[in-house]
């Protein structure tokens, strides 16, 4: 889903995405999406990762993707 959106999304344009992993489902999805956002080159994409600083490692985040290059290139999984 992350790929599709990043793909539709404009140059400049904005994805942001909120992240919660204080369940088993919810850390795996977090982890996931680290690894996937880890992946992406800068070149072709800014992230923000927008997080409490006084609130316990669980508390819900977001990342916020801002696409700067008209084309983003995906690593083979």
């Amino acid at each position: 889903a992350l790929k599709k959106s990043l793909k539709l999304l404009r140059k400049n344009g904005i994805l942001s995405v909120v992240l919660y992993g204080g369940h088993a489902a919810g850390f795996t999805e977090c982890q996931a999406v680290e690894q996937f956002s880890g992946s992406l080159k800068q070149q072709q994409v800014d992230i923000l990762r927008y997080q409490f600083a006084n609130r316990p490692p669980i508390a819900p985040y977001a990342l916020i993707f801002r696409k700067i290059s008209d084309e983003i290139t995906f690593q083979a999984a």
